[in-house]
């Protein structure tokens, strides 16, 4: 038989009451029918039936329930791509099945022509699966582009952002449309440091932070009024109480603390403050505190990481080290696995805490 030309599509307006929607192309299977009701894919044998498969004229869908009013009701021809039947050499040759055969590749060239013009639209796209919540395209947008949403089941339209009114400095504009890394860094006021792909302490100068300074962890300085009020911005020291409106601020400056082995006795000195001094070995050494040595709020860290042997903290002459929680001075000891505090309140008395500390 022929197969009259036709558009294998159809799209039909809801008006809230109707239940039967006529097709007006052929069919060879109820499955190759695809019902969308506002993109919303249907269900066969659930949400509608199919009359008329295999009439040329096409047939109709009857909804159990009738879609809303104003909805579109989309019916459109979705049969397999592929061949049903096999021919056998030297085969009975049966007229009908060939005609059939021939008749499906045409369906399927008409069907494949419907999906190419009602991609030109606002139309089916993407073939219906049931994770997609719309296989339709939105209607077209100025100045928009096409993206999944945030759900990642429907295409909508992305608002580009327009940045023709953003206004920026002539540095900020430079600095963007340096050529170089080089060049990025001149703009930036780095002087010399601009053409170094490395920065050492060779490059630090007297000027800013020293070597000595970082080597010695030495008090920096602030910018900024110790009075309430000065006009002018001065160097604070970071041990300085800055004064404000109300109470007063101590900066305090955190790091880390530097720790020095030393399995032989010594006598701490001055550059030991902020500082732990620690036993690894079996030794049994003692750690003196001389007089004149320390200042005001000086700390002092032991640790004894020896598997034995203990850590003798000996008084000096003319100083007095007294233990946390009590009334009781004198040398202290430091067990194995102890770690003791020597708390400075002046240069010749010293609060020892801790554990493992006796």
């Amino acid at each position: 038989m022929s197969v009259e030309e036709q558009t294998p599509y159809h799209t039909i307006t809801a008006d809230g009451s109707t239940t039967v929607f006529a097709y007006p192309f052929k069919i060879l299977d109820e499955t190759h029918l695809d019902v969308t009701v506002d993109g919303a894919a249907q269900v066969l044998g659930v949400d509608y039936t199919v009359d008329g498969v295999g009439e040329d004229e096409g047939g109709e869908i009857t909804f159990f329930t009738a879609p809303s009013n104003g909805l579109d009701v989309d019916m459109v021809r979705d049969m397999p791509l592929d061949r049903a039947f096999n021919y056998e050499a030297l085969g009975v040759f049966n007229p009908d099945e060939v005609d059939a055969d021939f008749d499906r590749i045409w369906l399927a060239m008409q069907q494949v022509r419907g999906l190419i013009e009602r991609a030109g639209s606002n139309a089916l796209l993407l073939p219906l699966v049931a994770t997609l919540a719309s296989n339709r395209l939105p209607e077209p947008e100025g100045n928009s582009f096409l993206g999944w949403n945030s759900a990642g089941d429907e295409i909508v339209n992305k608002i580009a952002v327009d940045l023709t009114g953003v206004v920026i400095s002539a540095f900020w504009e430079a600095l963007l449309e340096a050529g170089t890394v080089e060049e990025a860094r001149t703009l930036l006021g780095l002087g010399a440091l601009a053409t170094l792909s490395t920065v050492g302490t060779g490059q630090i100068t007297d000027g800013a932070v020293t070597p000595a300074k970082l080597a010695a962890q030495a008090a920096y300085t602030l910018l900024g009024n110790a009075t309430a009020g000065s006009a002018s911005p001065t160097a604070v020291s970071l041990s300085d109480d800055l004064s404000l409106d109300s109470g007063s601020l101590q900066v305090l400056a955190a790091r880390k603390v530097p720790a020095t082995v030393s399995n032989t006795s010594i006598d701490f000195s001055a550059s030991d403050a902020g500082r732990c001094i620690r036993k690894t070995s079996t030794a049994t050494p003692t750690y003196t505190v001389q007089p004149a040595t320390h200042a005001a709020d000086d700390v002092i860290t032991v640790q004894n990481l020896g598997a034995s042997g203990n850590i003798t903290i000996a008084q000096g002459s003319g100083v007095t080290l007294q233990l946390a929680g009590g009334a009781s001075t004198g040398n202290r000891t430091v067990a194995p696995g102890g770690i003791a505090y020597i708390y400075f309140d002046s240069a010749t008395h010293a609060v020892v805490s801790g554990a493992g500390v006796t």
